[in-house]
C-alpha cells in the first residue's frame, strides 16, 4: 500500500496517482489493487473489478463491436475536439486538509478519455493513502 507523510504537497499526491496509473498502463492490477488502502470489510474494487471498468469503457458489460479500452500515457494522449477535452489531473482538499480526493482522468487508446478515477486519501496510521472511489464516464 502507498503511504506518504501528512505534509505531502498536492503535487507529491498527483505524482503517487500518477504512479498508480503508470501500473493501470502496463496492465498491472494486482499491483495497482494493493496500492491502494482498503476498509476491512469491503471488496468492491478487486484487481478484477478495475480491469474491467477500464477494459470496458467504465461499465461491467463489454463495448459494442469488442473493443477493449487500455489506459496510455496521458502526456501522449490526443486531445480529439469536440469530442474530448483536455485531461483533468486535480487534488481537492477538503477543509481540513487532512483528507481530500483525486480526480484523475483518464487516457484511453491513445485519446483524450471522459473515463475518471476517483480516489480519496486519508489519514491512516498517521499517513495519507489512496482508496480508490470509483472508475467511470463523468
Amino acid at each position: 500500500m502507498k503511504t506518504l507523510p501528512l505534509e505531502a504537497s498536492d503535487q507529491e499526491i498527483l505524482d503517487a496517482v500518477r504512479e498508480w496509473v503508470g501500473l493501470l498502463i502496463e496492465e498491472r492490477y494486482t499491483d495497482a489493487y494493493e496500492f491502494l488502502y482498503h476498509k476491512e470489510g469491503s471488496s468492491y474494487w478487486t484487481a478484477e473489478m478495475i480491469a474491467t471498468a477500464i477494459h470496458y469503457y467504465g461499465s461491467l458489460e463489454p463495448l459494442e463491436g469488442g473493443e477493449i479500452c487500455k489506459v496510455t500515457p496521458s502526456e501522449e494522449a490526443v486531445v480529439d475536439p469536440p469530442t474530448s477535452m483536455p485531461l483533468r489531473q486535480d487534488v481537492q482538499r477538503y477543509e481540513e486538509d487532512l483528507e481530500g480526493y483525486v480526480w484523475f482522468d483518464l487516457a484511453l487508446n491513445g485519446y483524450a478519455s471522459d473515463l475518471t478515477a476517483t480516489l480519496d486519501f486519508r489519514v491512516v496510521q498517521n499517513h495519507f493513502v489512496f482508496e480508490l472511489n470509483d472508475i467511470h464516464v463523468m
